[in-house]
């Protein structure tokens, strides 16, 4: 039986049809343990830190950046992080777990993490994707109306001829 990563108190699978395929579920951590664990959402956080910005005071936030960024690309150092993907607050829970994987070696505490941070890391992935293929589209968009704007150049300034490159 896995226990917990956190607690050490046997884990409850939770029936799922993945479990009935694969019975066997990587540890991770308890429901009490992973409620201390608040996820950002990454539609409220700061633009560059990750911070999340629902628990920073609105006058500490400006344009979607928080304040410490703020100061910090204002300081000479802008653009040294141009981005971060936060996925959790740095509460007290957060921060008794990065003790206990940095200072104690509780590295098997990692494993606890993964799911979120896979979760997190394949919607970024598609959110990059996708802001790709938006630049794509803007830029094949922006070449055609380069393109139309010499050609209604063109009649405009009576050159009634067609242009060399258009098909007949």
């Amino acid at each position: 039986m896995n226990r917990c990563l956190l607690c050490h108190e046997p884990l409850i699978p939770t029936l799922r049809f993945q479990s009935l395929l694969s019975p066997d579920e990587p540890a991770g951590f308890c429901d009490s343990c992973r409620q201390g664990l608040i996820k950002i959402d990454r539609k409220k956080c700061c633009a560059i830190c990750g911070r999340d910005l629902t628990i920073v005071a609105p006058s500490f936030i400006s344009q979607g950046v928080c304040f410490d960024c703020k100061r910090w690309e204002e300081s000479g150092m802008s653009g040294v992080l141009q981005r971060n993907y936060s996925v959790y607050q740095y509460n007290e829970r957060m921060k008794m777990l990065m003790t206990a994987f940095k200072f104690r070696g509780d590295a098997v505490l990692a494993q606890g993490f993964k799911p979120d941070f896979q979760a997190a890391y394949n919607q970024i992935r598609r959110d990059l994707k996708k802001a790709e293929k938006r630049r794509e589209r803007t830029g094949r968009m922006h070449a055609q109306s380069q393109k139309m704007t010499r050609l209604m150049n063109q009649v405009k300034n009576g050159d009634g001829r067609r242009p060399a490159s258009s098909c007949t």
